[in-house]
Order: C-alpha cells, then structure tokens, then sequence
C-alpha cells in the first residue's frame, strides 16, 4: 500500500470554557451514536487533564483526524471557538515561514528542535508547525479532497489583500471573487501552500446570522 500524508496535521483545536468543559466531553462521547444510523460514541484518545491545562483529543469517527480541546480561562469566554491548528512538515521550518510571509504573521517565542510557531495579527496564538518524524521517504500530498480539504481564514478588506498576495508572488488558485447576493454577500479567493494545504480566504462570515 502507497503511503503519504498531508502537510496539514489531522488536528482542528477547539477551545472552550473552562465551566462547561467536563459536560462537553460527556456530550461529544454520546453525541454521534445516532449518526448513520449505526457508530459507536468517539473515543476519547488522550484522556481529560485537570488544571491548569485542561484537554482532551477526540477522534472523529469518520476520519483519521482529531480534534484537540482545551479550557479557555476567561470567564467571558464563548462556548467553543476555533483555537489553533497544527501543521506536520518535513519542512516545518520553511512552512512556517512561508505563513509568515503570507499573512504577515508573528514569529512565537520558544521554538524548538520539533517545533516552531506563529501569530497572526489582532488573533495571536494560532499557527503551530511540527517536524515529521516518520518515515522521511514518504511523500506529501494535496489536502484537497481529503479528510481536512482545506483550512479557512477570514481575512478584514479581502480585495486589498489579495493584491499584497500577488505583489508577494502567491498565486490565487481561485481569484477574488466580489460578495453578491448569492454567495450571502461573503467575499471569497483561495491560495494553495507549496506543500497541498489549501487555504480558502473569506470576508463576511461574521455578518452570517
């Protein structure tokens, strides 16, 4: 069997309130079992830790993927958001600075021999890239299609952006495309990484009812 893997690590990290995270975990157990009729409640990969780092991954049952969540302290904070993502690269270094490049993002303190992270700006902790320590012949592939086709970013005056992304030399896989009416105003482009992740660009999804 031919082996690969994707350069975008199959983890989405989710945090959520510290408050309500012991019933979240109880809840994503059970939530699946009536999904397709017949499946078993996720299982839980990596058990729930207490304070001061509370987290659990959670396989999807679908996939390969996990999904990684950890306490937010702030008692103000939403329910669940989107957190983080991690990235797995051969090149994780390059990676890393390719991201930076384009979206103008932040080098993170405390890089180390496996691992590099970055900001991104008025979002902050973000982007975490790790060195692959597998199987060094085996290939990357496109994202797209797969389990985690693409990730997204919501991106403030996208128009404008896009003109820095190709005054940068980035490519726009798929070009600016105007809100309109049928697309719920949401105004979209897509770019893809040079290792397969593609990366979809949009602005108006906070104005979604």
């Amino acid at each position: 069997m031919k082996r690969f893997f994707v350069g975008l690590l199959g983890l989405v990290l989710v945090a959520c309130s510290g408050e309500e995270f012991g019933d979240l975990k109880a809840e994503l157990k059970d939530k699946t079992k009536d999904l397709r009729g017949k499946i078993d409640p996720l299982p839980v990969v990596k058990p729930y830790e207490p304070v001061p780092y509370k987290a659990f991954d959670q396989a999807d049952p679908f996939s390969t993927a996990k999904i990684e969540l950890v306490t937010a302290t702030d008692r103000n904070a939403p329910p669940i958001v989107a957190h983080h993502i991690h990235f797995i690269n051969k090149q994780y270094v390059e990676m890393q600075q390719w991201y930076m490049k384009v979206f103008d993002a932040t080098l993170r303190a405390g890089q180390t021999d496996f691992f590099i992270g970055a900001d991104l700006p008025d979002v902050g902790y973000s982007l975490n890239f790790f060195r692959w320590e597998g199987d060094q012949s085996i290939p990357h592939v496109p994202t797209a299609g797969r389990v985690v086709d693409h990730v997204g970013f919501e991106v403030k005056d996208l128009e404008a952006f896009c003109r820095k992304l190709e005054a940068k030399g980035i490519t726009l896989a798929r070009p600016y495309n105007k809100k309109t009416a049928a697309m719920n105003n949401i105004a979209t482009a897509m770019i893809v990484d040079p290792w397969g992740v593609s990366i979809e660009l949009t602005e108006g999804l906070d104005q979604i009812k």
